[in-house]
């Protein structure tokens, strides 16, 4: 067997075999590794066979079952007692399947398995956990927004952590680092005006700076298609217009322009856990979540005829010492596309904001379904603006 883990933000690898009657381990953590012999009277199976040793010996009420397994996140056997108790459907699940309890350690878990073999829903330690089938397609997009859309919590094996504090963050100025396990599914990372990335020897190396460093100019971009409307940034909305013109945009050039719209996303639309749904709903009603300060300032900063869209990546969180999946927007401004991040109040974005992908309101799927979880980063070198920069 041949277990890969993420264990606190550091990677945990267990390997091993079972032959002539012995379990023989060897763990690396941390650098280090330790190995084990240990001897087996019984035969031992893969923590895979939780649900599948019943569906192999054949379902039917009244079955019961037991056998070992290896618990290669805990580094040890464990033994599992199972029953089944009924067959039939459910609110829980859809169709008929198999309930079938397990004991492990003084634990119950339940689960429905259906006539193929599948388990369609499991629930453990008293219904604070559970896990339900699902396509794979809708499994990758649920896990991706979930991952984004959190405000502000993110779930806890999608943080990233580095070995090295960073401090003073909102003032960072330039930070290189080196990007691994981003997955084959994974485009290209986007270089710019203030992040330049290249391939070497198999990893991603960035260096990122902060939007008030003096940036080069990118050139022409085609203005229409980041002046788009859909139904979340319905920037055409008589709501979102309102506001555009009670701020007398004509009077301000294009960097004023989005300094507006970030003040007014900023410190108009207060924080909710539940979404409007759209940025001209948001704007009306003056609350909603991260996401939706977020589609405010594109609305806005598109109806002040500013090309904006959205950049997905990660972030440095100071108090939690670890990088983030985040969104945040890009303003075409006198040559570049310029960082802003309203979810966090920053107006210019720091150099810890790491572009992975640019597009819509939401990252893309295939981009990011792969490396979530699997991603590590090393911080080469950091920098803070100088006093006067800032």
């Amino acid at each position: 067997f041949d277990y890969r883990y993420m264990v606190d933000g550091e990677p945990k690898l267990v390997t091993g075999e079972v032959g002539e009657g012995r379990l023989r381990t060897r763990i690396t953590q941390n650098g280090e590794t330790t190995e084990s012999d240990l001897p087996m009277s019984r035969p031992l199976y893969p923590g895979r066979a939780f649900a599948l040793y019943p569906v192999v010996r054949g379902l039917a009420v009244g079955k019961q079952f037991a056998f070992q397994f290896y618990d290669g996140e805990a580094e040890s056997v464990k033994s599992v007692v199972q029953s089944i108790e009924a067959f039939g459907t459910g609110d829980e699940i859809e169709g008929s399947a198999f309930k079938m309890l397990s004991q492990i350690a003084g634990s119950t878990t339940t689960t429905w398995i259906d006539t193929i073999g599948r388990p369609l829903l499991e629930i453990s330690f008293g219904g604070i956990f559970f896990a339900a089938l699902q396509e794979q397609e809708l499994a990758k997009r649920a896990l991706v927004h979930d991952t984004f859309a959190r405000d502000p919590d993110v779930f806890p094996y999608a943080d990233i952590r580095v070995a090295q504090a960073l401090k003073n963050v909102e003032r960072s100025g330039e930070m290189t680092i080196r990007l691994t396990g981003l997955g084959e599914g994974h485009a290209a990372i986007p270089s710019d005006s203030f992040q330049h990335c290249w391939e070497a020897g198999g990893e991603t190396i960035c260096q990122v700076l902060a939007s008030d460093s003096a940036a080069a100019i990118e050139g022409q971009i085609e203005f229409d298609i980041y002046l788009v409307e859909d139904e979340t940034v319905d920037w055409r909305s008589p709501v979102v217009s309102d506001i555009v013109d009670a701020l007398s945009v004509d009077t301000l050039d294009p960097r004023q322009r989005a300094d507006a719209a970030f003040e007014w996303a900023n410190t108009q639309v207060r924080r909710s856990q539940d979404s409007p749904g759209s940025a001209a709903e948001a704007i009306a009603r003056k609350r909603g979540t991260a996401r939706d300060r977020l589609n405010v300032y594109v609305a806005l900063a598109r109806a002040m005829r500013l090309p904006t869209r959205n950049a997905h990546g990660v972030v440095f969180v100071e108090e939690d010492q670890r990088f983030r999946y985040h969104s945040w927007a890009e303003s075409w401004i006198d040559g570049v596309w310029y960082r802003v991040d309203p979810i966090l109040g920053q107006r210019s974005a720091d150099a810890t904001h790491v572009k992975l992908s640019t597009g819509g309101v939401l990252p893309d799927v295939d981009t990011f379904a792969y490396s979530i979880g699997r991603v590590q980063i090393e911080v080469l070198s950091y920098e803070l603006m100088s006093e006067d920069a800032s």
